[in-house]
C-alpha cells in the first residue's frame, strides 16, 4: 500500500545522498537513481539499504527486489535503464508481519 511504499522510501532515503533521485513509478515501483555512481558503488548502496530494510519490522508482508544498471554500460535511456535494473536482481527480500525472513542475495 502507499503507506508501506512511503515507509520503504523513507528508509532508503536515509541511506542515499541528497542529490540522488528517489520516486515512485506509475505502477507503484519505488525507483532510485544514484547520480555519478558506477556499478560497484551502486551495489554497495544496495547492500546498505538491504541491511536497513532487514532490521525494520514491517506491519504487512512485502517483497522487495533490488537491481542495478549503469549508464551507458547497460543502457542509454531511462526506460532501458529501468528494464535492465529490473532484469538484474541483486537481492530478493521477503519480510513483514507474517513472513519475516532474511534477504536472499543473488549474484
Amino acid at each position: 500500500d502507499d503507506g508501506t511504499v512511503g515507509e520503504v522510501a523513507r528508509i532508503v532515503g536515509h541511506e542515499v545522498r541528497d542529490t540522488d533521485l528517489l520516486g515512485v513509478t506509475k505502477n507503484g515501483t519505488l525507483s532510485l537513481v544514484l547520480l555519478d555512481a558506477d556499478y560497484e558503488n551502486s551495489t554497495r548502496v544496495i547492500e546498505r539499504v538491504v541491511q536497513c530494510i532487514d532490521s525494520y519490522d514491517f506491519p504487512t508482508p512485502l517483497r522487495i527486489s533490488l537491481g542495478a544498471a549503469c549508464y551507458p554500460t547497460h543502457a542509454v535511456d531511462g526506460d532501458s535503464l529501468k528494464h535492465e535494473a529490473l532484469s538484474r536482481p541483486l537481492v530478493s527480500w521477503r519480510g513483514g508481519a507474517t513472513d519475516a525472513g532474511a534477504p536472499d542475495t543473488q549474484h
